[in-house]
């Protein structure tokens, strides 16, 4: 049986041996970043070229009243909106995209990466009457949409589900009651709750 130093000298052992991966894992990090901003300013030309492009896009855009098409998200939902055959909605109030009988449905999305949650932000809870209009964020909708993108492609769709807005409501009520902040929460759904309580939709 170990003595009660033994267990501690062990336990100050495992701990450095942490410190001593995280501070690696944070140096390769910062050399991963880097590596990748110096190959950015090598090629810009070519950068200049595509965000040159992006602009021309976003007059052409303007055009059929898109007015802002770096707008955060977008790209992402029209592609979804395409994915599903939904209408695509371009304002970002109300709904992200409308079915064909004037149904409303809202997107979330997250990454295949390991922890990725799709997220509900700024949920006001300080008082019964901003809980239920945040709550109203998710019961508004026909249904809601946990979509996955890969990690390495996020423009590449890896599944859909569909979740039930009472379902979402129940378990968001209980996440934002867990959330130690008096006034807001942010609360998300992983793929793992979503293949649970949703049904598969579309998967690339």
């Amino acid at each position: 049986m170990l003595t009660a130093v033994e267990k501690a000298n062990r336990k100050a052992i495992r701990r450095a041996a942490t410190i001593e991966r995280n501070e690696r894992k944070k140096k390769e990090k910062e050399e991963e970043q880097k590596r990748v901003e110096r190959k950015v300013n090598r090629n810009r030309p070519k950068v200049r070229k595509i965000m040159r492009s992006m602009y021309q896009n976003h007059l052409e855009a303007r055009k059929i009243e898109i007015e802002n098409i770096l707008q955060p998200g977008l790209l992402k939902e029209f592609r979804i909106s395409e994915a599903l055959n939904h209408d695509f909605v371009v304002t970002k109030r109300g709904a992200d995209a409308r079915g064909k009988n004037g149904e409303n449905y809202e997107y979330l999305c997250c990454t295949s990466a390991k922890g990725a949650t799709a997220q509900f932000d700024r949920m006001y809870k300080d008082t019964e009457e901003n809980l239920a209009r945040s709550l109203k964020r998710i019961n508004r909708n026909d249904a809601i949409f946990i979509v996955i993108f890969y990690k390495e492609d996020q423009y590449k769709i890896k599944v859909i589900y569909e979740i039930d807005p009472p379902v979402m409501e129940k378990a968001a009520i209980k996440k934002i009651k867990k959330c130690k902040s008096k006034e807001t929460a942010h609360i998300g759904f992983s793929e793992k709750w979503a293949s649970k309580n949703g049904t598969i939709v579309y998967e690339g």
